[in-house]
């Protein structure tokens, strides 16, 4: 019983984080859509709700389902107010993930060890080596033209570069506390940063530098991870060279060059006045005058316009 218990949320774990459904509908078949596997999922979870249902009250009320239902409810309520079937569109579909991750905290509170927990460190590793892969090999992975590529930025089995770079540093620190040894961890850190930086996604960068910081201050890493970020420093400030020289010809990155030189640039010179810099600043300005505006209820999915 426990067998299934763990093994299901090891699958369930790695679906997800392989973003298997949508990857398999964007990159090879679209008549195959992202929901054939959240069904699977729901339907694989069902016996582990029969398993442990005497506990099944107990594992709905924690903090996460708890917040997750306040969630849907607030979703609910911009539903029926929706002016606009755009509008109405983002908030069901987001209702639909809200209903998934209480599912998906209850299978986990039912599990009732962390057992299952010892896969983060190989489903770490895996989602680091693919997003590598698909930068030296960039055809393997996504067919030729594809809509969801920014040629010379991986995705590994991701729908874009920015959530690439989230899943490998959301796997990573999954992955942290199951390795005991500070060097198995800062070497797993060390792998994630590299997976990091082919996504040229400039937020996990910054994200995965904090997390560096924050691991040597709390002694998950040692002293000598410091020399981690002296390798990101040295890498950064040769990435130009190495790009223009060596990997944009090699690999074939020619029609992308500009964007991944001008990435870099950015980065070194702190100059973020680029159209997708200037698009996440109007995001992040609106976003905080529409909680101005309703603290408590919020505005809803998809208030914020993009000019």
């Amino acid at each position: 019983m426990q067998l299934y218990v763990d093994s299901t949320n090891v699958i369930i774990h790695i679906l997800g984080y392989f973003n298997v459904g949508s990857y398999i509908y964007a990159a090879w078949n679209p008549a195959f859509l992202p929901k054939y596997v959240y069904y699977f999922i729901v339907i694989l979870g069902l016996p582990v709700l029969l398993l442990k249902q005497q506990n099944i009250a107990k594992a709905t009320f924690t903090p996460l389902a708890l917040w997750g239902m306040v969630f849907l409810i607030l979703n609910l309520v911009h539903l029926i107010t929706a002016d606009s079937k755009p509008y109405f569109d983002v908030a069901a579909t987001r209702m639909q993930y809200v209903m998934l991750a209480i599912y998906f905290s209850i299978l986990i509170q039912l599990a009732e060890s962390n057992r299952w927990q010892k896969a983060f460190p190989l489903i770490a590793i895996a989602i680091a080596g693919v997003t590598l892969l698909d930068f030296f090999y960039p055809e393997l992975l996504w067919p030729p033209h594809s809509e969801n590529r920014i040629i010379g930025r991986a995705n590994g089995f991701q729908p874009n570069n920015n959530a690439a770079g989230e899943v490998v540093l959301l796997t990573a620190l999954l992955a942290l506390p199951m390795l005991k040894k500070t060097m198995l961890r800062t070497l797993l850190v060390g792998f994630s940063g590299l997976a990091v930086f082919v996504t040229f996604s400039r937020a996990a960068m910054l994200m995965w530098g904090i997390l560096v910081i924050l691991g040597i201050a709390l002694r998950t890493f040692p002293k000598s991870a410091l020399l981690l970020l002296v390798g990101a420093a040295l890498l950064l400030s040769s990435a130009s060279v190495l790009l223009e020289d060596y990997l944009i010809p090699a690999l074939g990155y020619q029609a992308g060059s500009a964007n991944l030189l001008k990435r870099i640039d950015s980065i070194i010179s702190k100059d973020f006045s680029d159209a997708s810099a200037n698009e996440r600043r109007q995001v992040l300005q609106q976003g905080l005058e529409l909680f101005l505006n309703k603290p408590f209820t919020g505005a809803g999915s998809g208030a914020a316009e993009i000019q």
